[in-house]
């Protein structure tokens, strides 16, 4: 079969989009299987990729998907059609939900991640009350959209598959899911080898999150991304002061310069990529972060020390540092933003709450910044301060969705923390 790749036509193996839906405990998931190489497949399911790299030793999975029982009925898909089912190492790109919540489905395989995106999972709030009754919204609003929707559409088909995948993910939401992060961690780089091919999996710096990784399968030239990459033509990020593009541009050029003309791109969503796609997004990495200046950032200052010092050694380097010379930093609501969303994942919520306080005192009228400081204080099991924090972020953004929801569920719950 062929599959367009970013305009171009390119053959990739033998794609089975037409095999039948995969079953699952909540419905039937539809899943584009492709065979990208001998030792490569990619699955689709929804707009998420999951990727299978074959060795002699076992099967190699990267990213989960969004649910233990989709991700369950995408692995034996992937055994019928591989003929096996020893799946022996999952590698996570990062640790959102959306990508890493299938992992417990393999509890005896090698869980590889970098060492924060451990943390990351492992403090995850998927499974409360107030994530599932977000979710259970999310999928209200789907069937709203599917019935006020022309049923032979093409939109209708892609709404009709989201349904399916966000009612999987409610179900599990109902005491089915665990939390299950990587066992096997890493700060640069690792490698599984020695079993007919060799996987690299590489820290490509901070961008979508603090913990992004490539897995690059240099035999087969086949790039697994994670959500680094939107498209051919974009990042899932913004350029600031926290994404270290230098690092990124580095470990493009590694993988560039190994020469292979047919270099075949995975990205964590949507279309594959192709060689012509990543020498373009090398030159975006290059041309828009040219002008950011990341020893201007008081969020990066902070973000950098408190790793080693913690907050409140941080802060006071921070202030010493702003005193000597008042104009050396700046304090972007944006930066702050990105860093305290980035600690709230990875389960450091005083410190994100003391970060946000710090931020508001210097931008009060910040809706970014106190809708963050409504979840942190939600996180921290103050309901009253979140309900303040809401209040302020409305009084700046009306339309905050955010900030609403948080009321409402507020409201509902009578302020009970996540867990």
């Amino acid at each position: 079969m062929l599959t367009t790749l970013s305009g171009t036509t390119a053959q990739v193996g033998s794609p089975t989009s037409a095999a039948p839906p995969a079953a699952g405990a909540a419905g039937e998931f539809s899943a584009e299987l492709h065979r990208l190489r001998d030792r490569v497949i990619a699955v689709r399911c929804g707009n998420n990729n999951v990727g299978v790299i074959a060795t002699a030793a076992g099967l190699i999975v990267v990213d989960t998907h969004r649910s233990p029982s989709l991700m369950r009925a995408l692995a034996e898909r992937i055994a019928t059609d591989l003929g096996r089912d020893d799946f022996r190492w999952v590698v996570n790109s990062h640790g959102h939900w959306d990508h890493a919540s299938g992992n417990q489905v393999f509890p005896e395989a090698i869980r590889i991640g970098h060492v924060r995106c451990r943390e990351y999972v492992a403090a995850s709030t998927l499974g409360s009350p107030r994530s599932r009754w977000s979710h259970e919204r999310r999928l209200s609003r789907l069937s709203q959209r599917l019935a006020d929707s022309d049923p032979t559409s093409p939109d209708a088909e892609r709404i009709r598959v989201d349904r399916e995948i966000e009612r999987a993910v409610v179900a599990d939401l109902d005491g089915v899911y665990l939390p299950t992060p990587p066992t096997r961690t890493f700060a640069e780089r690792t490698e599984i080898a020695g079993h007919g091919v060799t996987v690299q999996v590489i820290y490509c710096g901070e961008g979508h999150t603090d913990h992004d990784v490539f897995v690059w399968v240099p035999e087969e030239r086949v790039l697994f991304t994670g959500d680094v990459f939107c498209s051919g033509h974009g990042f899932c990020f913004s350029h600031h002061a926290l994404a270290d593009a230098p690092r990124l541009v580095s470990v493009l050029d590694e993988i560039l310069e190994t020469g292979s003309e047919d270099i075949l791109v995975v990205p964590g969503h949507g279309d594959f990529l192709t060689r012509v796609d990543l020498v373009r997004l090398r030159g975006l990495a290059r041309e828009r972060f040219e002008g950011v200046r990341p020893e201007k950032s008081a969020a990066r200052f902070l973000s950098d020390h408190a790793e080693s010092v913690g907050w409140v050694g941080a802060a006071n380097r921070l202030e010493t540092a702003m005193r000597r010379r008042p104009d050396r930093y700046d304090v972007s609501a944006d930066e702050v933003a990105v860093l305290a969303e980035r600690w709230l994942g990875r389960g450091r919520v005083d410190d994100a709450r003391r970060l946000l306080d710090w931020a508001i005192e210097r931008a009060p009228d910040s809706a970014l910044l106190w809708g963050l400081a409504g979840d942190a204080r939600w996180r921290s099991g103050d309901a009253p301060g979140a309900r303040r924090a809401y209040e302020r972020t409305l009084e700046f953004l009306p339309r905050h969705r955010g900030a609403s929801e948080g009321l409402e569920w507020l409201r509902l719950s009578a302020g009970s923390p996540p867990r």
